[in-house]
């Protein structure tokens, strides 16, 4: 018997090597396999832990590392958080807003983060850069702002200071229809993103429209000069920006503090017209 068996041995030098193998594994120690396992599940530890620490009087706080960072922000990247400025809109109504707007070629989720805040999810590239670089936009005549999503983004205490918009510069010669010379006029408002094609292509000679990014902490500018020549500004959009104290959610007319230089410039008038009254019957009694 033994010899028939060392005899198949012989000639299957595959199943000779196998037996080999199978020897080797069973004599690796038990302890090193256990060892092994644990530096496994340690190492998994170190990449993605999130752990409770007691701080004291009740409170404990909720530690999240690095690794596990990444984790929970990687779904979120091709993401944008959106508001309309001075303006209340229903989810129903943004969600089919966004989508008619952005949903191109993927899908898209809409979520209501509250104040008025709305992240965007995308799952197409394309739609995410087309978001990014084909506005401004609107919704009911309305800008939407819009930044990329950001870790630990409070929604409470994030305040809109920037802006890309639209203005129009009426009144401009047609021999100034220049890109350089309109990149330096929308510059002086704060920076020129790019030039409506009916205006680089002069199309529409009535007027020239230029996307500006527009500093809302700055007063916005209301004119300018080309070579001692006056001209206007106009801000598409302007019925939700003020100009006295550069807020975008309401009107200037609503503005607390452009009600208190009209008080200020209304009592200096009367105060001026008092003066001059009482000069005037003085002169008359002399």
């Amino acid at each position: 018997m033994v010899t028939g068996k060392n005899q198949d041995l012989e000639d299957d030098p595959l199943s000779a090597e196998e037996d080999v193998m199978d020897s080797e594994d069973e004599i690796v120690p038990e302890t090193e396999k256990i060892d092994e396992g644990m530096e496994e599940s340690n190492r998994e530890n170190s990449k993605s832990e999130i752990t409770v620490e007691n701080m004291g009087q009740g409170l404990y706080n909720i530690v999240i590392n690095e690794e596990a960072k990444k984790e929970l922000w990687k779904p979120w990247w091709r993401s944008l958080i959106v508001k309309i400025m001075g303006r209340k809109v229903g989810y129903v109504t943004m969600k089919r807003r966004i989508e008619n707007m952005w949903g191109r070629l993927g899908e898209l989720d809409v979520i209501d983060l509250g104040n008025d805040y709305y992240l965007v999810k995308f799952y197409a590239q394309e739609d995410l850069d087309a978001a990014l670089v084909d506005g401004p936009w609107k919704i009911y005549d309305h800008y939407l702002t819009v930044r990329l999503w950001e870790p630990n983004f409070n929604l409470f205490t994030t305040t809109i200071d920037k802006i890309t918009a639209w203005i129009r510069l009426p009144g401009l010669p047609i021999e100034l229809y220049n890109e350089k010379i309109l990149r330096k006029i929308g510059d002086l408002i704060e920076r020129t993103c790019k030039i409506d094609y009916n205006t680089s292509h002069l199309c529409r000679g009535k007027f020239v429209r230029l996307c500006v990014e527009i500093d809302l902490t700055k007063p916005l500018l209301g004119r300018y000069m080309v070579n001692e020549n006056v001209y206007q500004v106009e801000y598409d959009g302007i019925h939700q920006i003020c100009f006295t104290c550069s807020k975008a959610d309401h009107e200037q007319k609503h503005c607390a503090i452009w009600r208190e230089k009209m008080r200020k410039t209304m009592r200096n008038k009367l105060r001026i017209l008092k003066l001059e009254d009482n000069n005037n019957k003085e002169l008359q009694q002399e």
